[in-house]
């Protein structure tokens, strides 16, 4: 082992040392050649001729052939795959050659055999040798010298033949050198780049990218013998290298389509031309892997030229579609990147096929005649055009990925800051705007600082969205977001901070009055959806502010406060006035002690009686509830009830009433007292579907009857959810106890609904008692709303019933049973008792006497 190891590393010692030979050689023909170098005609001048031939067969006189112009010779993939050996003869007799010696240079010969003999010497070896080139010292006076060449790169190649001083062969065969390397490095860096983007970004775009840089790399890399020549591999193996190239070469045509699909946003702009694009792409690759199965390697190398044309010229389609759909700074990128790219390769491909034989008559002879005018200039399709194109073709795409993150980015900041139904800011996007806003009016004087908020909600907007469907509601939106533009584009900040409220940041102070008629003008305006006319009713809450030190949210907050306020009291829009914080923080912290009184029994139910108008007997009562608070002593329902509903605590409130209720039902079954008694519940019970089970629970814990109870419910909570409000009621009715539809007249009435539910009793509301007292139409109004419950089968109560004269309009009415502080008002346990001992019929009061 030992001495095979020694063998290799004196191996290695004599190939450097073979290689620092032949530039010792080199620079001596440099340093001979360079008195005489100014005075040396056109060395070219001498006949080189060429004769390509299959492989060992001799060369016959009489066919050679003289090179180009340009004094190249064109090899086609058919001559490698046909194992031709192409031989050139070099007469370099003449007048330059005795006084000097001169380089026969050999350039773009890639992975190919290249000897030199003569008649009298048996073999020329080369001073220079590289993976793409050669050079000869040519002695004067020497004898002519035949060059033989074995290709073993399995494409076209234009190999260059000149006799020329070393002087002007060094420099140019260094700097292409140096520019092949800079381009397959550069590649590699861009490739490894995008690779790791693409993995941070999962950005498939830059995937393609990446594929595309690596694949060019390797085309290049194996173009300029670097990946296969140690050891020479190609030479040793070229049906290898004849195999990488064309999948290499495939993979490059395959991914710079993709690539360009999807810079160009085609899955958006043009899905068809995106699906075509894709076939083509995956096509190249497919037509590129066919050389790899038997008998069909020829066929595809001889036509690859031709499928490689086809396929950049399609990379233009991109661009012009992008271009067509107004995606103009994509198309432009995109565009901007293939034009060298494009120009540089397709010059090369015509300039191949100009010097191609057998191929169309009319085709190639106007290529050859564009190439001998000019119009397809040898330099376009050199080497280094080409790896400049592909380099500068590269950097562009790399920056149009990157001008495309960085709108993904600006897209992404602007969903982050922009509400997706009526592209107003969000709560976050009026944040970061109002900062700025706010700043602005910091250098304006004091009175120029004073500005407003207004937030605006739109009523039943849940209604409209279950009843029409959320499309119809984002239109609600949209159109309501226009409307508040049209009004205050110029001096505000528009923003939507919630499902259904707007947000309105004013420069200035607004009077309420001129807000509330914008509202409700606003209001007035019908929104049309598919056809249909719908009224939809807006409420705002607003504040005045005199300084920019206080946050936004708090503003907001305090917007809201005053919002409440104007929903709680059906108003169109209040101010925020400090008095309602002070309301809001003592109702907040009565949520946080309502647990703990029912625990205590701190809560109490209140009674209020209803009695028969044709008896006078009491046949009902509704069971209220109160708290009665150890330090702020007698609370209302309306102080803390909303909030226990918007805090889910509502549940266990309901619950503890109607315990309460049922077992005082009970008792007073037991002791005689067969009265119905009333029990409220909210829309977040009949929402609950463990309602009814808890109620059923109940009902056998305290063995209560349900003969003598009754659930009463409003019929705007009803409206809130109808069917899962009917699954609720109907359960309810299927235990026994009876329903009561609670304000009938005064919220979203439904007669669809009304005859489904399954009601025993429907209560008119107090407004309407109120106005039959002295408006004929209002008493001609209750008196049909009696009539029509009678029909439905429905017992009737006059709710709110004060005086003797509306006594008289219910009776009129016939009305069934009457409610209100004319008989009695709500009366705690003890004081309820009593009522009802003195009073077993009820005799309503005599009307005054006239003055």
């Amino acid at each position: 082992m030992a001495r095979s190891e020694k063998s290799e590393s004196m191996m290695d010692f004599l190939s450097r040392l073979d290689k620092w030979w032949h530039g010792a050689q080199l620079l001596v023909a440099m340093l001979l050649c360079a008195p005489a170098w100014s005075a040396t005609p056109d060395a070219n001048r001498e006949s080189i001729h060429y004769q390509c031939l299959a492989s060992g067969q001799a060369p016959i006189d009489q066919q050679w052939k003289p090179l180009d112009g340009n004094h190249e010779l064109h090899s086609l993939a058919t001559d490698a795959t046909r194992h031709l050996t192409c031989h050139v003869l070099v007469k370099h007799r003449g007048q330059p050659f005795a006084q000097m010696a001169h380089l026969l240079t050999i350039t773009g010969t890639q992975q190919s055999t290249v000897t030199a003999s003569t008649a009298s010497i048996s073999r020329y070896e080369p001073i220079w040798s590289s993976p793409r080139s050669h050079a000869y010292l040519l002695p004067a006076n020497a004898e002519p010298l035949q060059v033989q060449l074995v290709q073993r790169l399995p494409l076209a190649a234009r190999i260059s033949l000149k006799i020329q001083p070393a002087s002007e062969y060094l420099p140019g065969e260094l700097f292409d050198s140096h520019v092949r390397v800079a381009t397959v490095i550069i590649l590699l860096m861009l490739g490894v780049l995008a690779a790791l983007f693409s993995l941070a970004m999962r950005d498939v775009t830059i995937g393609w990218f990446m594929g595309y840089t690596l694949s060019l790399a390797g085309v290049w890399y194996f173009f300029s013998g670097f990946a296969v020549s140690p050891g020479g591999l190609a030479l040793r193996h070229p049906q290898l290298m004849g195999h990488l190239i064309p999948l290499t070469y495939g993979l490059v045509l395959m991914c710079g389509l993709r690539l360009g699909a999807d810079l160009c946003r085609l899955p958006v702009h043009a899905p068809r031309a995106y699906r075509v694009i894709k076939t083509i792409a995956w096509g190249m690759l497919a037509y590129s892997m066919l050389s790899l199965l038997p008998g069909l390697y020829e066929p595809v190398l001889h036509e690859f030229s031709v499928m490689a044309l086809l396929a950049i010229v399609s990379m233009l389609m991109p661009g012009i579609l992008a271009l067509r759909a107004g995606d103009y700074r994509a198309s432009m990128f995109y565009m901007a990147g293939w034009v060298p790219a494009i120009l540089a390769w397709g010059t090369m491909l015509l300039i191949w096929i100009s010097y191609t034989p057998g191929q169309a008559g009319i085709f190639t002879q106007q290529l050859i005649e564009w190439r001998s005018n000019g119009v397809l200039p040898q330099w376009l399709g050199a080497p280094q055009a080409r790896q400049f194109a592909l380099i500068v073709e590269n950097l562009i795409f790399a920056v149009a990925l990157a001008d495309r993150a960085m709108l993904a980015r600006k897209a992404h900041d602007r969903e982050l800051t922009h509400d997706a139904a009526t592209h107003l800011f969000n709560r976050e996007g009026l944040r970061v705007h109002a900062d700025r806003w706010l700043k602005r009016m910091e250098g304006k004087d004091q009175a120029a600082q004073k500005f407003s908020v207004v937030l605006l909600d739109i009523l039943r907007f849940s209604n409209i969205n279950q009843t029409l469907g959320y499309e119809a509601g984002d239109v609600v939106l949209r159109e309501t977001a226009r409307r508040l533009l049209e009004l205050w584009r110029d001096h505000a900040l528009i923003a939507r901070v919630g499902s259904n409220h707007f947000a309105v940041l004013l420069d200035h102070r607004a009077p309420e009055d001129d807000v509330r008629a914008l509202i409700e003008k606003l209001s007035r305006r019908p929104i049309t959806i598919e056809g249909q006319a719908l009224d939809i009713s807006l409420c705002a809450g607003m504040l005045h502010q005199d300084d920019q030190g206080t946050p936004l949210d708090q503003l907001l907050r305090r917007a809201e406060v005053a919002l409440t306020a104007a929903k709680r009291d059906h108003l169109c829009c209040v101010s925020y006035q400090p008095s309602m914080d002070e309301r809001r923080r003592f109702q907040l912290s009565l949520m946080s002690a309502l647990r703990g009184a029912m625990a205590n029994n701190d809560l109490q139910l209140a009674f209020q009686p209803k009695v028969s108008i044709m008896t006078g007997r009491p046949v009902g009562a509704e069971a209220l509830l109160r708290w009665q608070h150890p330090e702020h002593g007698m609370i209302p329902p309306l102080d803390f009830l909303p909030f226990a509903e918007q805090t889910g605590l509502i549940t266990e409130v309901t619950q503890w009433v109607m315990a309460q209720a049922m077992t005082l039902s009970t008792q007073w079954v037991q002791r005689g007292i067969h009265i119905k008694l009333s029990i409220n519940i909210s829309a977040s019970d009949l929402g609950d579907p463990q309602f009814v089970p808890r109620t059923a629970a109940l009902l056998k814990r305290t063995g209560a009857d349900p003969e003598w109870l009754r659930i009463e419910i409003t019929e705007s909570e009803v409206m809130r959810d109808p069917e899962q409000a009917m699954t609720a009621l109907q359960g309810l009715r299927d235990l026994g106890l009876s329903l009561s539809i609670d304000d009938f007249g005064t919220g979203n009435s439904s007669l669809a609904y009304l005859q489904r539910m399954p009601l025993q009793e429907l209560k008119v509301d107090r407004s309407f008692v109120r106005e039959a007292r002295n408006n004929v139409r209002a008493r001609l109004l209750m008196t049909n709303i009696v009539q029509m419950a009678h029909q439905l089968g429905l017992h009737v109560v006059a709710e709110g019933v004060e005086n003797r004269e509306e006594w008289d309009c219910v009776a009129a009415a016939n009305c069934d049973e009457v409610q209100g502080y004319m008989v009695s008002r709500p009366l705690n346990i003890a004081h309820f008792n009593a009522w009802l001992e003195a009073h077993p019929v009820y005799v309503p009061p005599e009307l005054p006497a006239p003055a």
